[in-house]
């Protein structure tokens, strides 16, 4: 069997929520490799309580907004190389055709 995978309108996290990985997996449609990823390498944080690991729905929410601050930060990152990238770097040689330079 395939995984199943609930599409909707959209998800409402309640930040006094407590979600299981389960949980989780199912509301994004993610696979656990996927949801291990998002903890390890993108600070989606979590505890550990009676034998399980629960993601309150506040830490949830506050991982969303970090992540949307992230993909600003990405962005301007990506506008300033592109300007940089158009600006001859420092020492280059700018105007001279192969050979039509003193070294």
């Amino acid at each position: 069997m395939g995984r199943r995978v609930v599409r909707g309108p959209g998800v409402v996290i309640d930040p006094n929520g407590m979600y299981s990985r389960d949980d989780l997996r199912q509301m994004f449609g993610l696979t656990a490799a996927g949801l291990s990823y998002q903890r390890r390498e993108h600070g989606l944080r979590s505890v550990f309580r009676l034998g399980r690991v629960w993601f309150p729905g506040d830490w949830l929410l506050d991982w969303f907004r970090a992540g949307e601050q992230a993909a600003e930060e990405m962005r301007e990152h990506r506008a300033a190389l592109l300007a940089d990238n158009r600006r001859p770097r420092e020492g280059a040689a700018v105007g001279f055709e192969d050979g039509d330079h003193e070294e």
